[in-house]
């Protein structure tokens, strides 16, 4: 990848669109059978605060100037760190989709109090890549350059994404639950008074 805007896409799908789909998608039967073994690791891991610390410390790691640049010069620790973020995503997500009820998901104003937390952390990350004055991953410099794209307005691009993009996806996520809880609200005749 030679445009780091294209890694930072790759990184939002990792973290943010394949693992709540792939939550909501595998059949509850299966989720049991695949996470029945590692369930006392599960209880303490898809704790809301441990699993938003988790996930933002793997996200933090990967973007490392040292560790990205590791990722783009050998292919084993760049499957294995986009692994990592995969499955930290996966148990970020859980508090929220909880697929199966041995592993309780959060109450909706709970659920929307925490992606709200953390739509706020990549801030910080997504902030110095936007207003850098000068290249944070020099590896970059050395790739060709797609479409007359210079290093910093890539940088620029990808900062972007991963606070706007990132921010899309999980106030969409807050939407989804705040109508979906409205609605039964509605429906079991105590609607928010």
């Amino acid at each position: 990848q030679s445009l780091f805007a294209f890694h930072m896409v790759e990184h939002l799908a990792l973290a943010l669109l394949i693992p709540p789909f792939l939550l909501l998608g595998v059949p509850g039967w299966l989720m049991r059978l695949v996470v029945r073994p590692m369930m006392p690791v599960l209880r303490f891991m898809t704790r809301p605060i441990v699993a938003i610390a988790f996930f933002n410390v793997v996200l933090a790691l990967i973007h490392v100037p040292a560790v990205l640049e590791a990722m783009l010069s050998n292919e084993a620790v760049h499957f294995g760190l986009h692994l990592a973020l995969l499955l930290s995503a996966a148990i970020m997500w859980w508090p929220v989709i909880g697929p199966i009820p041995d592993l309780p998901k959060l109450r909706p104003e709970m659920a929307m109090g925490y992606l709200f937390l953390q739509s706020l952390v990549p801030t910080i990350p997504a902030s110095f890549l936007t207003f850098a004055n000068d290249v944070v991953y020099k590896a970059y410099e050395d790739l060709p350059r797609l479409w007359g794209f210079d290093v910093l307005a890539d940088q620029l691009v990808a900062g972007l994404l991963m606070k706007i993009g990132g921010g899309i996806v999980l106030w969409t996520a807050i939407a989804v639950i705040f109508f979906r809880w409205a609605a039964a609200e509605e429906r079991s005749g105590s609607a928010f008074t």
